[in-house]
């Protein structure tokens, strides 16, 4: 299981506005997959700060929000797992990182919310898949 790593700043962006999960168009996340030499730090700050590998030959990397909302005062984000089939050879990867692509409020473009190490490199070939499974009991994120 990918071990799931906060970038800092996404605090104070999401205190800033720069993130809205409930009126955005709801498939704002994007996953963008970077080799061993590239693992993202918390204290990057936008997907300019990383180099993703080239992601052309992957489907969707959208990440798609199924329930967004508090009980008893904490906020959980839940989403759907995300399938990503390659069409073609798809360079090794190791981690990946969430970042919005919507830009919600006046700030920073393509600003990183999150990213997980996967722990062994990955490869694909055509028509091979790879599953990023989030929890669902959990969330993709919870605030209290």
């Amino acid at each position: 299981m990918a071990t799931f790593n906060k970038i800092e700043v996404f605090v104070e962006d999401l205190a800033h506005g720069h993130h809205d999960f409930t009126s955005d168009a709801l498939s704002t996340q994007t996953c963008a997959f970077c080799t061993t030499a590239q693992v993202p730090v918390t204290t990057d700050n936008i997907l300019g700060d990383i180099a993703p590998i080239v992601m052309t030959n992957m489907s969707s990397r959208i990440v798609l929000i199924t329930s967004s909302g508090h009980t008893t005062g904490t906020y959980k984000l839940v989403n759907t797992d995300l399938v990503i089939t390659a069409s073609a050879a798809v360079p090794l990867f190791d981690n990946f990182a969430i970042y919005n692509d919507d830009l919600h409020a006046a700030g920073p473009v393509d600003p990183l919310i999150m990213w997980y190490l996967h722990g062994s490199s990955v490869t694909l070939a055509t028509s091979e898949t790879y599953t990023i499974d989030f929890n669902p009991t959990n969330g993709f994120f919870t605030l209290a």
